[in-house]
């Protein structure tokens, strides 16, 4: 199966999801809150599409995701790092 028949047949949703989450820059950093925005965006496109809301799924994924990273870069900034000095 070439690269254009896999488009055709997946549609443009899961490759857009696909560039979304496997870029680092919009992507949380721990495994496990990568899985609880996956399931945040599935929610709130389950709420969107019950409402009968076109384009549910880059809805869900444009508001559950950058709010997500906002949320991981507060909660990284307020970590304390640690110095290491040099011996």
């Amino acid at each position: 199966m070439t690269r254009r028949q896999e488009r055709a047949e997946t549609g443009k949703v899961p490759e857009r999801f696909r560039q979304f989450w496997t870029d680092p820059k919009t992507t949380v950093r721990k495994k496990f809150w990568q899985c609880v925005v996956v399931f945040l965006v599935a929610v709130v496109e389950m709420i969107l599409r019950l409402n009968q809301v076109v384009y549910a799924p880059f809805y869900a994924l444009f508001l559950v995701g950058p709010t997500a990273m906002v949320i991981d870069i507060c909660f990284e900034s307020r970590r304390p790092t640690t110095v290491v000095a040099p011996v």
